[in-house]
């Protein structure tokens, strides 16, 4: 039991220095909990541009404006700083690259690569700092996961937004940062008309409801976090074995388990404990208490495709490991208090289906099988159990 609490503490170990080891650069592709957030603001700047590329000229005149609801904040200001013409170029502009940019942001040809390391452009040979940078020529956009999962809603429609448009061309010329596009004739023009379009977005997001539309979405679990501690309620039983008076065959408890997913593959480590009880004659008594402790492989499957729903986010997970148990059998009746104790090893499975809450928190329901064989050579009992176990349990994914 020893070795078995110690490989328990070495499996979270590992979970912990994987984690940190991980490589600082990976391709989104529904791996990880980022794509889920990336995926929605992609459907919100798709969903709003499209309605923006339907308007009228007088239902487009208020596109470039500040809602009351942004005042103080960046997509807010940036508006607030047009001058009346560039205002004018700013509606025209977005109403003219809302159909390009909506169509993008679908399109499989453009690419979207996580990092965990720093940002950085080249503007008039100096190094600027940067949440995400896009390349035209590959149709690549770069974003920095840790900023990227710390923004706000509308920061990322914000962000993405003015990265699309960078995969565009106006006057048959790739739109930079540092350019003059009409009215916006400094030396940030392109940028600050970028991000006139990009705030526009974030307003008529807002005005269309398509920044709340996936907020349910947003704040449901991930499935593809990593580290996983589970808390279960376990129930137990096993045949009847008829050739021992005292056999207790039901038994109920709780555990704890510690999971590290590599992939879909991963390592686990569990311990456990559970009790049962047996009236024979109704004046004898025998009560069994067992600790486990178990290591074993596991690997996840996900059979639903859709990230963005309840059941694209919920799972299975199929185990298979090796169960080191202590128990300790108590016998009492009216002239008998006896006590004997027992060990024993084997193999066992166990399948759990995963159902997403909120904030990293699951629902969990699962079988196990687990076919331990033992006696109690004191009290002359014996063991042959073929038990399954049925799980309710309460999971937390980081």
């Amino acid at each position: 039991m020893k070795t078995s609490l110690l490989l328990f503490v070495l499996i979270f170990a590992l979970g912990c220095a994987m984690s940190s080891a991980r490589a600082s650069t990976f391709v989104g592709n529904g791996g990880n909990a980022a794509d889920v957030a990336l995926q929605v603001t992609l459907n919100q700047i798709k969903e709003t541009l499209e309605i923006v590329d339907e308007e009228n000229d007088k239902e487009s005149a208020n596109l470039c404006t500040c809602r009351p609801q942004f005042d103080g904040h960046m997509a807010c200001e940036t508006l607030k700083k047009l001058s009346p013409s560039q205002g004018q170029f700013c509606v025209a502009f977005t109403r003219k690259k809302s159909k390009e940019i909506s169509d993008l942001s679908q399109n499989a040809k453009v690419r979207f690569n996580w990092t965990h390391d720093s940002v950085t452009v080249q503007e008039s040979g100096r190094t600027r700092g940067a949440d995400a940078v896009a390349d035209s020529k590959t149709f690549t956009i770069t974003i920095n996961q840790e900023r990227y999962l710390a923004m706000t809603s509308y920061e990322r429609i914000f962000l993405l937004t003015h990265e699309l448009a960078h995969l565009t061309r106006w006057e048959n010329r790739d739109i930079n940062d540092e350019q003059k596009i009409g009215p916006f004739n400094n030396e940030d023009g392109g940028r600050n008309l970028l991000n006139a379009m990009a705030a526009a977005t974030v307003m008529r997001s807002y005005d269309y409801g398509t920044l709340r539309k996936y907020q349910s979405t947003l704040k449901r679990s991930h499935n593809s976090q990593r580290h996983w501690v589970d808390v279960d309620f376990i129930s137990s039983s096993a045949s009847e074995d008829k050739n021992s008076t005292f056999f207790v065959n039901k038994h109920s408890g709780a555990s704890l388990t510690y999971r590290y997913q590599f992939s879909d593959f991963g390592v686990w480590a569990q311990l456990k404990n559970m009790s049962g009880t047996v009236d024979v004659l109704t004046t004898i008594e025998g009560k069994e208490a067992v600790s486990a402790a178990s290591v074993g492989m596991n690997y996840r499957l996900r059979p639903f495709e859709d990230p963005m729903s309840f059941l694209g986010q919920s799972h299975f997970i199929f185990a298979v490991g090796v169960e080191a148990i202590q128990t300790k059998y108590h016998l009492t009746d009216t002239s008998i208090d006896e006590t004997d104790t027992a060990s024993a090893q084997s193999l066992v499975a166990h399948s759990t289906y995963y159902m997403p809450l909120q904030s990293g928190f699951w629902l969990s329901l699962g079988l196990g099988y687990a076919p331990h064989s033992y006696t109690y050579e004191t009290l002359g009992i014996e063991a042959n159990k073929s038990q399954i176990s049925y799980r309710l349990g309460v999971s937390y994914g980081f």
